[in-house]
């Protein structure tokens, strides 16, 4: 009798497990039949260790990005309903500070970025020196007040600044390697990189950094900081209040995504310019205007909201990789020049609200992509 009891106790736990399994699954969004319970356990480590497939049932696709472009989660909501965060990652020198779009009450597709503040405060800067590129970088910024700011160069020396405004201070080092530059404000005041007096760089050595974490003293305005940057591959933005500066990522050829915080605020003027790596920017701000994303290669698809009024310039032109645009106005923003979409892949759709479809295509300059523009209700439920 008690072989039997162990016998029948195995088979319930076993009868228990297949079902905690498929529950499991269906709570996921995951319809499925009475298979075997390995087809069940297969399943769930699917749904476990790969983010990108979608939990949930509904229209809209919510997909949440952490800094450096890795898919945390996403998730499908029926209009109206809120998406639920994952557990944000956890990141040598950073603390998780905000998602930059909200994901309540959702009414379309939604990207929303991972926000982090570094964890004290400092801005960590992370350079690699070789015999070509030299080894003694000048560093260019800016300072509000007189406080002191220290400069960690990463090799156990430090230099310090204790006077306000346009400031250059040169580093020389032992040896070529990977080092890490922090900077210190915490004392007071604000400052930032590049300076006022036409000098729109971070280094005199343009192509030495390679990840960039700004801290809360740190602000970002009025300077090409990364341009022509070929080795910056991934920043961490913290809550700035500051306009996105025009040029600020211009040639930055290996970098591969950004999320821009809350705070930012304007229309991004080249930002992108010549950014053939990039794969996705999410930017929270009220975009009204767009000049951007001219010769990119690598982004597969660009969404912008209601507030757009105006694509000015050539944006978009030799982005060969788009094969979808998706517009929320109702009316069509203006197309300043002709030359916008120029290179516009053949297999591109371009997707507006129902109801504008006819007044996109006749609209001055939209007429040349006509037969490019398709009804949002045609927009198939992307798992991307």
């Amino acid at each position: 009798m008690a072989v039997k009891g162990t016998i029948a106790e195995a088979l319930q736990d076993k009868i228990d497990s297949k079902e905690a399994i498929k529950q499991a699954i269906i709570a996921k969004g995951v319809t499925v039949d009475d298979e075997l319970l390995s087809d069940y356990a297969g399943k769930v480590a699917a749904i476990a260790q790969d983010p990108s497939i979608p939990v949930g049932v509904g229209q809209h696709l919510v997909t949440f990005y952490d800094f450096d472009g890795k898919v945390l989660k996403r998730q499908r909501v029926s209009t109206g309903d809120n998406a639920i965060a994952p557990t944000t990652p956890t990141h040598q020198y950073l603390t998780f500070a905000e998602w930059n779009n909200p994901f309540t009450n959702v009414q379309s597709d939604i990207d929303t970025g991972a926000i982090y503040n570094t964890t004290d405060g400092k801005t960590y800067l992370f350079i690699t020196l070789t015999a070509v590129t030299g080894l003694a970088p000048t560093l260019f910024f800016w300072k509000s007040s007189a406080s002191l700011m220290t400069i960690d160069w990463g090799d156990g020396t430090t230099s310090t600044s204790t006077t306000a405004g346009n400031k250059t201070i040169q580093h020389t080092y032992a040896i070529a390697g990977d080092y890490i530059i922090t900077v210190d404000n915490s004392a007071g005041g604000i400052y930032r990189f590049s300076s006022g007096d036409g000098v729109y760089a971070l280094f005199n050595y343009k192509q030495i950094t390679t990840k960039l974490y700004f801290g809360a003293h740190a602000i970002v305005s009025q300077g090409r900081y990364f341009q022509d940057n070929y080795s910056l591959k991934y920043i961490s933005f913290y809550k700035i209040t500051q306009t996105v500066p025009a040029r600020l990522f211009q040639d930055c050829r290996q970098l591969i995504h950004v999320n821009f915080p809350s705070s930012f605020s304007g229309s991004p003027t080249l930002c992108f310019y010549n950014c053939y790596s990039l794969r996705k920017f999410i930017y929270s701000g009220f975009i009204n205007i767009i000049e951007d994303f001219v010769d990119n290669r690598s982004i597969s698809k660009l969404s912008f909201g209601t507030n757009l009024l105006t694509i000015a310039g050539a944006s978009f032109q030799n982005c060969y990789a788009i094969t979808q645009y998706i517009f929320y106005s109702t009316t069509p923003p203006t197309l300043a020049n002709i030359n916008a979409f120029t290179g516009i892949n053949q297999i591109c759709k371009i997707y507006v609200p129902d109801a504008s479809v006819e007044a996109y295509k006749a609209a001055t300059n939209w007429i040349t992509y006509a037969n490019y523009i398709y009804p949002l209700s045609q927009k198939p439920q992307s798992d991307e």
